[in-house]
C-alpha cells in the first residue's frame, strides 16, 4: 500500500513539476505508439523507479469535445536526467 502511494505522489508531483516549470524542455520525448506499447514501456521504466509522462492528444481532445487528430496514439515523456537510463530500457525491449 505505501508503494502504491508513493508512485501516485511521485505522478503527482511529476504533473505539478510539468505544469509550473518554466523550462518543460527538461522533459524529452522518448517514445510514440499506442495505448499498449506505451503501457508496456511505462511498467518497464516504473521497474526501474523512472517516473514517464503519457500525453494523449486524443483522449483530450475527445475529453474537450473535439475530434480526434491520430486515435489511439500516445506519446511518452521522460526527465532529462532519467533519459540514458530509458533509453537503454527501450533498446532492451527491441
Amino acid at each position: 500500500m505505501l508503494i502504491k502511494l508513493e508512485k501516485q505522489f511521485n505522478y503527482i508531483k511529476l504533473i505539478l513539476t510539468l505544469i509550473f516549470m518554466e523550462n518543460t524542455r527538461k522533459f524529452i520525448k522518448i517514445f510514440t505508439g499506442n495505448a499498449i506499447s506505451v503501457l508496456s514501456l511505462r511498467n518497464a521504466l516504473e521497474e526501474q523507479n523512472i517516473v514517464a509522462v503519457v500525453k494523449d492528444d486524443s483522449e483530450s481532445a475527445r475529453l474537450a469535445g473535439f475530434g480526434m487528430v491520430a486515435p489511439g496514439l500516445q506519446e511518452m515523456f521522460v526527465h532529462e536526467d532519467e533519459l540514458d537510463q530509458a533509453i537503454k530500457i527501450i533498446e532492451s525491449l527491441k
